[in-house]
């Protein structure tokens, strides 16, 4: 009995599927870490609070 490879993608092309899925979540975190440093180095149109002294 001879098996069917119908539907079974290829190791090069599940090679680029992971290659691509790996591409997408490092730009994904890389987004994360830049916004999150985009945010905390501004303090926004509220300006903090003075200091009684």
């Amino acid at each position: 009995m001879a098996t069917s490879n119908v539907g079974k993608p290829s190791e090069t092309e599940l090679a680029k599927c992971e290659n691509t899925v790996y591409d997408a979540f490092r730009r994904v975190i890389s987004s994360v870490v830049e916004r999150f440093v985009h945010i905390e180095d501004v303090s926004g149109s509220n300006p903090l609070s003075p200091t009684i002294s």
